[in-house]
């Protein structure tokens, strides 16, 4: 008994907390449902008359109308309120995961400028590192080149010592080989005579099967041979040159100086090495023309003048166009005339057919 009490206590007081919190709209759909089933319960009493079955269908249909709106109202209002909740639900689902996207997409923007910032630093540190290493290789191999260029230089002046080795020698002439100072089937040659046309050519073999890689030949101004005086490893420069002096005794009577020879070669591979014109050398007439294996052409300056073998062959002109300018040093234009008309005679079986040569 009492905890019927008890229960029913509890239930009227959730009741009154419910009616209190409900607004107007609750209080008067729960009235008009009460009012509804005591209508259908007053309908479901005897009447004092039999003729009173109107009034009890009239209070069954209002009082069940009523019993039935008030719960049909409820319920729509907790759907409303439920829909409602849902749609705030929603509403604030779809906001939380705006302003989430909106998050990662500063992260995402942020942390690219970052890895722009670090990706561009890095390609300017690569960059950096490449122009240096480019810089560092160019100087290297203009070092190379230069360091070069002075072994060059520094093998043709050790021929103008007093008294130069075969080593010192043999590196010169190797030297200008390699660089096509000079080519092999017509060697280098210095004019040794004040009263005659002999030289001395300085010969080198570079194959591995050659009996006498170095040897220095006397010979006339067309090239012809007259003596040879091989330079072997083991021989001394003094008994090379006391040599080749006999020889140039024997066919001039006059005495070899040895520093002239070897300053003479020596000027001939500076000028070989001064312009590409120049090359391949094989004697200068100086102080103006040199002799190479194309041609004629002048030399000690920067730029260049001369002809060609086809030219000095077939033209009957050449040696008046060239006496009768006012810049040709005389001497040396004849110097240098002759000797190509001595190496390439227009009547050289052997010489190269006129027209065949590179133009000049």
């Amino acid at each position: 008994m009492e905890s019927t009490v008890v229960i029913l206590a509890s239930a009227a007081q959730r009741l009154n907390q419910w009616w209190r919190r409900s607004g107007w709209g609750p209080r008067t759909v729960t009235l008009l449902g009460l009012t509804g089933v005591v209508l259908v319960g007053l309908s479901l009493l005897p009447g004092p008359r039999p003729d009173a079955f109107w009034l009890r269908d009239f209070l069954l249909t209002v009082g069940s109308s009523l019993a039935l709106f008030a719960p049909f109202y409820l319920i729509t209002r907790s759907l409303d309120r439920h829909l409602d909740q849902v749609a705030a639900g929603a509403t604030e689902q779809v906001e939380g995961v705006r302003a989430e996207a909106a998050q990662r997409v500063e992260e995402v923007r942020r942390e690219a400028a970052s890895n722009k910032s670090a990706l561009s630093g890095e390609v300017d540190a690569l960059r950096a590192d490449v122009d240096r290493r480019l810089a560092e290789t160019a100087d290297r191999v203009t070092a190379t080149l230069k360091a070069g260029a002075q072994a060059d230089r520094a093998a043709f002046d050790s021929l103008r010592t007093d008294a130069p080795t075969r080593e010192a020698v043999w590196e010169a002439l190797e030297r200008a080989q390699r660089l096509t100072l000079t080519v092999a089937r017509r060697p280098p040659r210095v004019n040794v005579s004040r009263l005659s046309r002999v030289y001395v050519a300085f010969a080198i073999d570079t194959g591995d099967l050659s009996d006498e890689p170095l040897e220095l030949r006397v010979e006339g101004v067309g090239g012809a041979t007259e003596d040879w005086v091989p330079w072997p490893v083991d021989r001394e420069a003094h008994d090379v040159l006391v040599e080749v002096g006999r020889a140039l005794y024997k066919h001039t009577g006059e005495t070899l100086d040895t520093r002239a020879l070897l300053a003479g070669l020596a000027d001939l591979l500076d000028a070989a090495l001064s312009h590409p014109d120049r090359r391949p050398a094989i004697e200068l007439c100086p102080p103006q023309w040199m002799v190479c294996d194309w041609g004629v052409v002048t030399y000690g300056g920067t730029s260049t003048r001369g002809a060609d073998r086809a030219k000095l062959r077939a033209s009957s002109t050449i040696h008046s166009h060239f006496a009768g300018k006012s810049w040709v040093d005389q001497d040396s234009w004849e110097d240098a005339y002759e000797v190509a008309a001595a190496l390439w005679p227009t009547t050289d079986p052997w010489g190269t057919p006129m027209g065949t040569e590179p133009p000049f």
